[in-house]
């Protein structure tokens, strides 16, 4: 970041820390160009539990046979050989995943407002002001 005066004169500037995570990211780069897949294993491998955790504590209906699905394919990413199939173990398993996700959304709630509002006339002035009121007060 850099001050400037209105003029267009530098009058200083400000830096960040350096990072911390330069070296990892060089050796992920190099263990990458060497055709490693240990790194990319552990993390597909982690995705995939992750899904599987998630379906496991917010399902409502049956989605035993889906998560019992993903833990296989997470020990299969663990050991896959190359990138394509580890790539391909990652879309089958996002598929089911994301298969299964409507058992994980709520039904909507019924509303407790009634749907149409009431068209008979308000005679009194003081009973309108506070159905007016009334209306504000209440989420739609």
């Amino acid at each position: 970041m850099l001050w400037l005066s209105t003029g267009g004169w530098l009058q200083g500037f400000g830096q960040g820390q350096p990072s911390k995570h330069v070296e990892l990211r060089r050796r992920q780069v190099v263990a990458h160009a060497q055709g490693e897949t240990g790194l990319a294993q552990q993390m597909i491998a982690g995705k995939i539990l992750n899904c599987r955790t998630l379906l496991r504590r917010n399902a409502r209906g049956e989605v035993a046979g889906v998560v019992a699905s993903l833990r296989r394919l997470a020990d299969q990413a663990r050991t896959a050989a190359s990138f394509s199939s580890l790539l391909g173990i990652e879309g089958t398993a996002a598929r089911m995943y994301f298969g299964a996700l409507p058992s994980m959304i709520a039904p909507p709630r019924p509303s407790s407002l009634p749907s149409s509002r009431c068209s008979a006339a308000i005679a009194d002035r003081r009973s309108a002001r506070s159905t007016h009121c009334y209306h504000f007060a209440t989420p739609c």
